[in-house]
């Protein structure tokens, strides 16, 4: 992973801005690939009763590769294998 920090233009009070890139490593030995976490629909057959309400539609949202629910899934990337 290669951070880079940029500076840019002076702010009030003497603070400055600063801009932080973060790329993944091509030295890493291996492509990266940004997973999509695959959630439970209604009608799906092996959806657990646990996130379907009482008219079995799915009501909770659950990854089906990593198994994060909900507010897991807002900021983290699917690591395809279930905790």
């Amino acid at each position: 992973m290669t951070v880079s920090q940029k500076p840019r233009k002076p702010l009030a009070m003497g603070h400055t801005q600063t801009h932080i890139e973060v790329r993944p490593s091509r030295s890493s030995g291996y492509a990266t690939q940004d997973v999509k976490h695959d959630l439970y629909k209604t009608g799906d057959p092996d959806a657990p009763e646990e996130i379907k309400d009482g008219n079995g539609e799915v009501a909770v949202d659950l990854c089906k590769r990593c198994g994060k629910a909900e507010v897991e899934l807002l900021d983290t990337q699917c690591s395809g294998s279930k905790k």
